[in-house]
């Protein structure tokens, strides 16, 4: 099981190494994933086609859009769009699989979570912490929303991710 032990309420899962989010439990934990669940939540079946980047402008550099392929009983996912923060931290796979991260871990946690909003037809927010190599502390916040085609399967997985930097223990605020 990816990151090791769970523990389960109703909405709320944590794992060894993230949390995960879902309904009203998304809400209030970061200022880009709650624009962006509001958004998807204001559409009856979110599609590619209600994503308008003009009015995502102070977003684009945060968002991840992922073409989802089926295979058995198995899935691929395909990095159609990278931001620029985004890519910063995870590195530069637009055009490519997400196993073709450099951080084997966070390729796994990401197909685990799209496998997830696949199962529930529904955003999933997850909460990570983090290190920087420059040994910054970091929390990643990352909002997974399914986006339908007409027929109303997921075709593509839309993802908003921020990254901020925490205070040192050894540093005063």
């Amino acid at each position: 099981m990816l990151g090791g032990s769970q523990q389960q309420t109703s909405s709320i899962t944590h794992r060894a190494d993230f949390s995960v989010f879902r309904g009203e439990d998304i809400l209030g934990k970061n200022l880009a994933t709650d624009y962006f669940y509001k958004f998807w939540m204001s559409h009856e079946r979110p599609a590619r086609k209600h994503i308008h980047p003009e009015k995502m402008k102070s977003y684009l550099e945060n968002l991840v859009i992922m073409d989802v392929q089926r295979n058995d009983d198995d899935i691929a996912l395909h990095v159609r769009l990278i931001g620029t923060l985004v890519a910063h931290y995870y590195g530069e796979i637009t055009d490519k699989d997400v196993n073709a991260m450099p951080n084997e871990g966070a390729a796994k946690r990401i197909y685990y979570l799209c496998s997830l909003v696949l199962d529930e037809k529904a955003p999933l927010l997850t909460g990570t912490p983090g290190f920087a190599e420059d040994k910054q502390y970091l929390e990643a916040w990352a909002l997974y929303m399914p986006l339908f085609d007409e027929a109303g399967a997921i075709e593509k997985i839309l993802v908003c991710v921020d990254i901020q930097k925490l205070t040192k223990p050894d540093e005063q605020p």
